[in-house]
Parts: structure tokens; C-alpha cells; sequence
């Protein structure tokens, strides 16, 4: 007798039209790897530009992992940028970087980048190769069963506590760090809305209003993290290896406008930044919402494409982070001992007196050790603003041109690790890829980051995430996916995953 299937009062579910890929690296990447191989060879700094790409190469070979989001070689990719900038710039000006700025050691302190950059890239090998999920079906699953209305109460109710918290971090310094952890949920939630448009098509409408949102909330902060919202899309974006002609359309609109905003912002910044705090050289805002939105479109209507093109030349200059690391090489040793592992046994001391513990604990200025070490007076927090060699000049600072490469080895090692981690012990490696995204994406993106900052907050953050994951992600986790089943005929005689309802 035949047997005729029930028909069910609900939709079936959208197909993951993901495909799994071939391995090596996509014909993309080849093609932009290419790119900067021409330019290097037309470079001034020619051999130098030559090692820079066969760096990239060789991070990309390690970390590139077909069909699945590539979190840590994107934070290898921004960093890469950031010490292979000079090679860029030489190539545009048509004369060496080192002449450019004036200090021959510049060319030393990008080769030490450079490297510096490959051996993170083995770290983070190392630290995750023991927990990546076995293949591309298992990474996103968990795609299929995500819907609009759950993610986008849960990407409202993680904006307001994380507002929240931050607000109430004014009052006491400590809500801040406890706050690390909602502000990277967050931005989790946000990677699965954008990775379920580029991965299935899903949500599109969704996907581009936050990332709007995003980009206008950013616009109104001191700083620039409107390019927060665009990172994750790229993030998710490569994970995609099917990817649709209309969603590769939107994204090259995407890339074009975030050039834009990039050009602009170096035009107007400085500009906006003394309007916000009203003249006071302070990181501080004292004006209006309204107010602040109604001065950036007066700007918008002012600045021209001439003066956009002239903001992309100094944002090259302000992304290749490698000066202040020349000025180091120029000061230690001849005129300044190397310390012999002192700065990072201050960064270490520092992660370990949590501010909740010690409220009175000494606010980090970045400026102080760049003074010290770089032979120059730089602003500091007295003037509102920070700034710092980077983690690598510090490194070198401590243990020489050799030595320094042990730390961020290490650091590599950790990074990798916590990524690692999260993705092996939440409830799906989705939400662990989730999670991990936005971890290395708020605390290890940047070459200039001083490793006291970036230590003390991957720490941190990390530890927030675990009592996420150890207490609320499996609940979660269950509310999303689960949330568009609870209709009463779905709920009497089927089964789920094994188990009667």
C-alpha cells in the first residue's frame, strides 16, 4: 500500500546552498596576491615588498580554510596591510619609504614587522589546529535553522546591554571591562545575520540595515568604528564560496562605500572630533546626537572628490604603522638598553590586577613608553589622546631584533587557542565561530595596539565569553534555532533531532 506524506501546516526549511570547495587558496585571493606582487616589483623597496608578499603567501597557505568564515587570516591580512603599507606608499610616491619620512631604520622596523607577522601567523596555526571542525557541513549546519525575528531581537537586546553597561562604566570604571564580553555576543550575532545573507541568501534586507546602522552609530563616536560593521561582512563574505552575481554586486557597492567613508572620515575627523568635545583636548563628547549628525551632513555636502583622494593618501599613511617602531630601533640600544622583558611583565601585571579588585589602578598612556623609547615628546592623556609604538616595536624593545619574535609567537599561540576554544566548546561551532570572530576582531586586529592594552582585554573579554558559553550559550543557541517551531502541529508526534516533543 503506498504511503502519503502528511502535509505539514509550516514551510520547509531553506536549503544551505553552500558547496564545498577544492582545496588551496580561492582564484581571488590568487589574483590580489598577484596585484601586490606587481606592485612590489615596481616598488622602490622592491626586495622588500617581494618578502612582504611571499609572507602573505605563506599565512595564507596555513590559515585559509575553504567554505568558513577566515577570521584569523583576516587579522593576519589587516595587520599585513598595516607593515606593508611603506611598500605601497614608496610605490605611489615613486621613492623609498625611508626617504620619505627621514629615518633609514623605518626599513628595519618594516622587514622586523613583516616577519613578525609570519610568525603570528604560525602561532595561530598552532594554537587552533586541534579544534577545527571536521569539515565544511558542520560549520554551517546551524545556518538553516537561524531566523530573522530571533536574531534581531537578539542583536537589540545584546546593543542595549552592552549601551548599558558602557554607560554604567562612566560611574565605575569596572562595568566597562565586564562589558567586553555582551559588546563581542554582539557582534556574533551580527556575524550570523551577515554569514546567512552571503552564505544562502538569507536576510539581505536585514543584513544591510544593521550594517547602515552600524556605519551611522559609528560615524557618531569619537572613533571609527563604523569599520567594525564592515569587517564582520568581510569576514562572513569569505566563507562564502558560492557566492550569487547580485550578492557579489552588493558587495563590490559595499567595498566602493566603505572607501568612501574611509577618504572622508581622514578629511573630516579632526574637525569632528574638536566640534564633539568643543575645543577641550580630551577623548570626550559634549555635544548632541543631533547636533553631531546635523554637522557630519553639512560636511558631507562640503567635502569634494579631490579632498576624498587626498583622505585615502593620508589614511595609507595612517594605516602603515611602522614609524614609531623606526624611532625605537633609532633610540634602543644605543641610547636606550633593551629591558630585558620588562614591558611585557608590566602588561602581565596589569591583566592580573582586575580593575574590580584594584579601582585605583593606574590608567594605561601609551604615550609615556613611546616618549621613553622613541626619543621623542609625543601627546599623551593630558591631552586626550594615546599614543603607542605597537606590540611589535615593544617586543623588540624588551628582547632585541631575535628574541622579540618568542613573545609574539606566543601571543599568536593564545590568540589561536581562544579561538579555538570557543568554537570546540559551545553548543554549535557556528556560535563558536561567532563569538571567536568578534573576540579577535574588538581585541587583536591592530599592528599599533601596545600589548598592555591588548593583553589585559583579550584576557578579559576571554574569561567573559567562557561564563557565556559554560552558563547561557546552550539555551541561547536553542532559542535561535529552535524558535520558529513552537506551533502545535509541529510539537504533537514529530520528532527533533532524536527527541519527541
Amino acid at each position: 500500500m503506498d504511503t502519503i506524506a502528511p502535509a505539514l501546516p509550516f514551510s520547509p526549511r531553506p536549503k544551505v546552498t553552500q558547496q564545498l570547495h577544492k582545496h588551496g587558496l580561492p582564484v581571488g585571493l590568487k589574483v590580489l596576491l598577484l596585484c601586490f606582487l606587481a606592485m612590489a616589483v615596481f616598488s622602490p623597496d622592491r626586495e622588500l615588498g617581494i618578502y612582504g608578499v611571499a609572507v602573505l603567501w605563506v599565512a595564507a597557505r596555513l590559515l585559509w580554510k575553504p567554505g568558513q568564515p577566515q577570521t584569523l587570516f583576516f587579522v593576519i591580512l589587516f595587520q599585513w596591510f598595516q607593515a606593508f603599507g611603506p611598500v605601497m606608499q614608496g610605490f605611489l610616491d615613486g621613492r623609498a619609504y625611508q626617504d620619505i619620512i627621514g629615518i633609514p631604520e623605518v626599513d628595519t622596523a618594516t622587514w622586523l614587522s613583516l616577519t613578525g607577522i609570519g610568525i603570528l601567523s604560525i602561532g595561530l596555526k598552532l594554537g587552533s589546529r586541534r579544534t577545527e571542525p571536521k569539515g565544511l557541513k558542520k560549520s554551517v549546519s546551524g545556518l538553516k535553522h537561524l531566523k530573522n525575528g530571533r536574531l534581531v531581537i537578539a542583536y537589540i537586546f545584546a546593543s542595549v546591554a552592552a549601551l548599558t553597561i558602557r554607560v554604567a562604566g562612566g560611574v565605575y570604571a569596572p562595568f566597562i571591562q565586564a562589558g567586553s564580553a555582551v559588546e563581542i555576543v554582539k557582534w556574533g550575532v551580527v556575524l550570523l545575520i551577515f554569514y546567512r545573507w552571503t552564505a544562502m541568501g538569507q536576510g539581505g534586507i536585514l543584513a544591510l540595515a544593521i550594517l547602515i546602522f552600524e556605519s551611522i552609530i559609528g560615524m557618531a563616536g569619537f572613533f571609527s568604528s563604523f569599520k567594525t560593521g564592515f569587517f564582520i561582512l568581510i569576514i562572513a563574505g569569505s566563507g562564502s564560496v558560492n557566492l550569487s552575481r547580485n550578492r557579489a554586486a552588493i558587495f563590490a557597492l559595499l567595498a566602493f562605500v566603505l572607501l568612501l567613508f574611509l577618504g572622508f572620515w581622514q578629511v573630516v575627523k579632526g574637525y569632528y572630533r574638536s566640534f564633539m568635545s568643543e575645543g577641550e583636548k580630551a577623548q570626550v563628547i559634549t555635544v548632541s546626537v543631533t547636533d553631531r549628525m546635523e554637522w557630519m551632513g553639512q560636511a558631507m555636502n562640503l567635502v569634494g572628490f579631490d579632498n576624498i583622494q587626498q583622505g585615502w593618501q593620508d589614511g595609507l599613511r595612517r594605516l602603515s604603522y611602522v614609524d614609531f617602531f623606526g624611532y625605537a630601533i633609532k633610540t634602543v640600544p644605543s641610547a636606550v638598553k633593551h629591558t630585558d622583558g620588562l614591558l611585557w611583565r608590566e602588561a602581565i601585571q596589569h591583566t592580573l590586577m582586575p580593575r574590580f579588585l584594584f579601582p585605583n589602578k593606574a590608567a594605561i598612556d601609551d604615550s609615556l613608553r613611546t616618549s621613553a623609547y622613541c626619543g621623542m615628546t609625543v601627546t599623551g592623556a593630558d591631552e586626550g589622546t594615546s599614543i603607542s609604538i605597537g606590540y611589535m616595536g615593544e617586543s623588540y624593545i624588551d628582547f632585541g631584533s631575535i628574541g622579540m619574535f618568542i613573545p609574539i609567537l606566543l601571543w599568536g599561540w593564545g590568540l589561536g587557542w581562544c579561538y579555538g576554544w570557543l568554537r570546540k566548546n559551545t553548543p554549535h561551532p557556528l556560535l563558536g565561530m561567532a563569538c571567536g570572530t568578534g573576540l579577535l576582531v574588538l581585541t587583536a586586529l591592530l599592528l599599533e595596539t601596545s600589548n598592555i592594552k591588548m593583553l589585559g582585554g583579550l584576557i578579559v573579554a576571554f574569561l567573559g565569553l567562557v561564563i557565556f558559553v559554560k552558563l547561557f550559550a546552550r539555551g541561547f543557541w536553542y532559542w535561535l534555532i529552535y524558535g520558529d517551531l513552537r506551533s502545535r502541529a509541529l510539537l504533537r508526534g514529530y520528532e527533533l533531532r532524536g527527541k519527541k516533543r
